[in-house]
């Protein structure tokens, strides 16, 4: 199972649902990728960018009501193991180690790899 761009427009109840979901349908060992935002990056400048951006092409005077999800929720999943957490800039040192990124101009997204290790 892989999730990227899903849990940002979830709210934490939905979230915590549908991975409740996944460990129903998972067997051990099988993996499961997530790609989410931390708390830290509501702050930044390009993060409030996103937020202008969804908002102005919503229907007027609604709101839009994002999640970010803490490294924590990963780490206590039940009958998961995390396996591996990367972010933007950790993946593109690895991969393109010459491009400079910006920290100010990038969405860091986080990714998390997990294992199933036992039945619910």
């Amino acid at each position: 199972i892989l999730l990227e761009g899903v849990l940002f427009f979830l709210s934490n109840d939905d979230t915590k649902r549908l991975f409740k979901l996944f460990d129903r349908i998972q067997e051990p060992d099988e993996y499961l990728g997530s790609v989410s935002f931390l708390p830290q990056l509501e702050k930044q400048l390009v993060f409030k960018k996103l937020i202008d951006y969804v908002e102005s092409n919503l229907e007027k005077n609604k709101r839009f009501q994002y999640q970010t999800v803490a490294d924590k929720f990963y780490r206590n999943l039940k009958n998961y193991k995390l396996i591996d957490h990367q972010d933007t800039f950790s993946l593109s040192a690895r991969y393109e180690p010459k491009r400079f990124l910006p920290i100010e101009e990038v969405l860091n997204e986080h990714m998390y790899l997990l294992k199933k290790t036992s039945i619910q």
